[in-house]
């Protein structure tokens, strides 16, 4: 474990957490530090190295600031639902590529023919939907504009 990806808290027999460098603060009045800040800025950071190694966020924050980084809107496997010709066609989401010039989205339901590809991520939310009620407040908002 390298010097950068190792904890710097630890948490007290009492369960409230402290930075290790500091040592530990066990008495109600530790002088001059605010134990209950104190504690609160710990448990804080502990969240933080607890969710995941400090080198793992670092590579992920330098992929976003290069535009390297896409969330998914949800994962294979996951149920979604289509707007397409009046109608909502229910879709699983079955997994992703990426390409050159896009990130290309497959999915499978009744209406393909083994995969049924959209070459735009950006239909989510537009003509795709992860749950039914958006899917047909999509559709009654399409009803009442035509």
């Amino acid at each position: 474990m390298t010097e950068i990806e190792k904890r710097l808290t630890e948490k007290n027999p009492d369960g409230t957490w402290y930075f290790k460098d500091c040592g530990g603060c066990y008495e109600p009045n530790c002088g001059e530090i605010n134990c209950e800040k104190f504690h609160e800025q710990a448990a804080r950071l502990a969240a933080y190295e607890d969710a995941m190694p400090l080198s793992r966020a670092q590579e992920l924050a330098k992929a976003d600031e290069e535009s390297r980084l896409v969330a998914l809107p949800c994962k294979p496997g996951s149920i979604i639902y289509e707007v397409k010709d009046g109608k909502i066609q229910k879709k699983k989401f079955k997994e992703f590529s990426v390409d050159e010039n896009c990130i290309n989205v497959f999915v499978t339901g009744p209406s393909c023919d083994g995969y049924c590809q959209w070459r735009n991520l950006l239909n989510f939310g537009k003509t795709i939907f992860l749950t039914l009620a958006e899917a047909e407040a999509a559709l009654r908002s399409r009803e009442n504009n035509e």
